[in-house]
């Protein structure tokens, strides 16, 4: 019961401080840019994690980036599934010949964008869909506070998920294609990384989300899209 009284009064203040951040700000103020170790990044003021660390630490997930960076060449062709606003994708691309990051959530993409054209990143390719295993409509929520941790809607929709009252969208897709040669990755995963294979993903139009279909060569999977029981 404390636990429980303890996690609700956390994101409660995390909600008031996000909100007050933004009045602040003024309405009509949608992003503010920063100079970071990851590169010149537009941020959500409202975002309390990813964005508040690009903000007051002026990095971010420069382990990950480490790492990922060491699987990597020249010619590699990496494919990022859960882009957010690019502060992994964008430092990554300096590594690899060029990159495909897709985000589901509108304003996380329109950020993206604006983070791609402000590195001056013209070997990477955005699009605004969701992803998925299989062929199918899917219900998207989009969290405020935590910006990244916007997800597919969960079967048990509980506080954790809910507590600043996050809006619910059918993304919409185009069909395209692509082949990622050697890394599959997502910067809000929930499964372990694995290697040893390729992806193709495909998005069919009216479905609201892609499906990815294995194949064969080098890969690292992190996907997040998965259903939050």
């Amino acid at each position: 019961m404390l636990k429980s009284l303890y996690w609700r009064l956390n994101f409660f203040l995390k909600t008031r401080k996000s909100n007050r951040l933004k009045q602040r700000l003024g309405k009509d103020v949608d992003s503010i840019i920063v100079n970071t170790v990851n590169g010149k990044f537009a941020v959500d003021p409202a975002d309390l994690e990813v964005g508040a660390k690009l903000r007051l630490t002026g990095e971010y997930g420069l382990d990950e980036i480490k790492l990922l960076s060491s699987f990597l060449g020249e010619n590699a062709s990496v494919l990022i599934l859960g882009s957010h606003i690019g502060s992994l994708a964008i430092p990554i691309s300096k590594h690899c010949e060029n990159v495909v990051s897709i985000e589901a959530k509108p304003n996380n993409y329109k950020l993206l964008q604006t983070n791609v054209l402000l590195n001056n990143c013209s070997n990477i390719t955005t699009h605004n869909i969701a992803a998925s295993d299989k062929e199918e409509t899917i219900k998207f929520q989009l969290n405020t506070v935590n910006s990244g941790g916007s997800k597919r809607l969960p079967i048990h929709n509980k506080y954790i998920y809910t507590y600043d009252n996050p809006e619910v969208i059918e993304p919409s897709s185009s069909n395209r294609q692509h082949k990622s040669s050697n890394v599959l990755y997502s910067s809000e995963g929930t499964t372990r990384p694995e290697f040893g294979r390729e992806y193709t993903y495909h998005t069919e139009s009216n479905k609201g989300t892609s499906y990815i279909q294995k194949r064969h060569s080098h890969a690292v999977l992190h996907v997040d899209t998965y259903q939050c029981m």
